[in-house]
């Protein structure tokens, strides 16, 4: 028969493990490593203007997220990726929104067991001059503040 100080005292041993979840690490993307997430971009435009945008993205999350490691490489299947998909490029405008896979809950399901998920899609403009570097950066900065991407 236990007493009641050997019970106590097996509870506050259990106490003293504590929250192991706080410990380990994030589950972003749906990945349970810290394994790189490749960055891509596709959708509307040429090829020019995807590896400008890439680049650009691949700077920003390094910047927001200094604890992930991102590639642009490309990826393997089943790898992590987040992937900015343009659905409209005029000469004044740029439309897209950022897509990644996961492994939990949510989104579409793919042959590989992964999740596709969709954010929001945001337009980044000028009325009176063509597209730039300024612009691109506008539209990568509101697409990560509007995204809860999983990282």
């Amino acid at each position: 028969m236990m007493t009641r100080r050997t019970v106590l005292t097996r509870a506050m041993g259990l106490l003293s493990i504590g929250p192991l979840w706080a410990a380990t690490p994030s589950l972003g993307m749906g990945a349970g490593t810290a394994s790189p997430v490749t960055v891509t971009c596709e959708g509307a435009g040429d090829a020019a203007l995807h590896a400008a945008l890439c680049d650009r993205l691949h700077t920003a999350l390094r910047q927001r997220h200094p604890d992930q490691q991102f590639t642009l490489s490309p990826a393997p299947d089943g790898a992590r990726r987040l992937t900015l998909r343009l659905s409209r490029v005029t000469g004044t405008a740029l439309t897209g929104a950022l897509v990644w896979t996961q492994n939990l809950g949510g989104g579409t399901r793919t042959d590989t067991g992964t999740n596709t998920v969709t954010g929001p899609s945001v337009t980044a403009g000028t009325r009176d001059k063509k597209i730039g570097g300024r612009e691109q950066d506008m539209l990568l900065k509101a697409l990560l503040k509007t995204t809860d991407l999983p990282l």
